[in-house]
């Protein structure tokens, strides 16, 4: 019974945690596929997403994630001209005081944003504003936005350990709906937290190399997470103490590269980024 007793009490910190970090995580989600005149599908389009998390500069709400979404984009559509954007919106109802599940419109290609994608290079960030509108709702859904004295070095006196949180693709939740003649399929994306070893400099895999500044982190053995492989855009926490000697935690990098074989993370440190929400 005691063995029972502390796998329960176990189970219920991780979700206090992950609980508390969800209020700073969304999702960003849209389909891809053709589509008639009037914006109608014509065949069953294709799912995507992206993790990503709420920050505040001068006052304006924005949207964090990879960089890499756009050009990938991009990328498509150049391939396959006749392909459209479906259904774009941001999934914010995880964490405790959440009081609305429902999805907020959001169409981000047409919003303002910039992006920055140099694989060579290492880099890999974007930040999309968040209309009034849409910040309201994300407020009114306890979203929490982190500011630019969260993610700089000079805040951080020790780091302990790393958290990753994000939505992993192979957490997907297929939901089937419709009114018995034409079924509907939405997608609902599901949290993931995972703990991150740190990876010596020595142990980075080559082919994760960059000349930019990264961060690495291993998968931690009891991570039964398959691939990471959506997470794409999520935040590394670092938990930890500031130079008050408080414990809290910070928002560390953003989730962009993975390499299976040796079950290591690449994340791109946020505060190279800084002059560039700076200036946006």
């Amino acid at each position: 019974m005691k063995k029972s007793s502390k796998k329960s009490n176990s189970e219920r910190v991780l979700l206090d945690a992950l609980n508390l970090l969800c209020h700073h995580v969304v999702s960003l989600n849209w389909y891809e596929g053709p589509t008639d005149a009037s914006g109608i599908p014509t065949k069953r389009p294709a799912f995507y997403g992206v993790s990503g998390f709420v920050i505040e500069s001068k006052g304006k709400w924005y949207l964090a994630t990879v960089g890499h979404l756009f050009s990938e984009i991009a990328g498509r559509m150049l391939v396959d001209p006749d392909r459209r954007i479906i259904q774009p919106s941001i999934l914010d109802f995880w964490g405790d005081g959440a009081i609305d599940n429902h999805r907020v419109p959001f169409d981000f290609l047409a919003a303002r944003h910039f992006f920055i994608h140099d694989f060579d290079k290492g880099l890999d960030f974007a930040l999309i504003e968040l209309p009034g509108n849409t910040r309201d709702l994300l407020a009114s859904n306890k979203r929490l936005p982190f500011h630019k004295k969260d993610w700089l070095p000079s805040n951080m006196a020790r780091i302990d350990f790393l958290i990753l949180v994000g939505f992993a693709d192979c957490d997907l939740r297929t939901l089937v709906g419709g009114d018995g003649k034409d079924e509907e399929i939405s997608n609902e994306p599901v949290p993931s937290m995972i703990h991150l070893e740190f990876v010596s400099d020595d142990d980075v895999p080559d082919e994760l190399r960059k000349p930019n500044p990264r961060l690495y982190g291993k998968l931690s053995p009891r991570a039964d997470l398959p691939t990471p492989k959506g997470m794409s855009g999520g935040p590394v926490f670092g938990f930890g103490v500031d130079h008050d000697g408080q414990s809290r935690y910070w928002p560390v990098a953003m989730q962009s590269g993975w390499y299976r074989p040796a079950r290591v993370v690449a994340a791109s440190p946020l505060f190279q980024y800084a002059d560039d929400i700076d200036r946006f």
